[in-house]
């Protein structure tokens, strides 16, 4: 199994739609760019056929090396659920 990274998928998105890289890749960039100011913001980025991004607030306990006190945290993450589409596909 290959792992295809940004500049392959640029490329590969570039010759199936005939288009410069440059623009793709400043496309995916800004795209990029979005989701994560949006799920930042508290918004669902709902890509259908794909899956949804959105934020997620986890609680952890955690433990205080100097002290050993273990203390409840939260922190914020982002969640991916796949699509019902891409989860038949894989």
């Amino acid at each position: 199994m290959a792992i295809v990274g940004k500049q392959e998928l640029v490329k590969l998105i570039a010759n199936e739609l005939g288009v410069e890289q440059k623009k793709v890749k400043e496309i995916l960039e800004k795209s990029i760019d979005l989701i994560i100011e949006n799920v930042k913001n508290g918004n669902e980025i709902r890509l259908l056929g794909f899956g949804t991004f959105k934020e997620k607030i986890v609680d952890r306990v955690i433990t205080v090396p100097s002290t050993k006190e273990k203390r409840k945290v939260k922190f914020k993450t982002i969640k991916f659920k796949p699509s019902s589409k891409l989860k038949e596909e894989l």
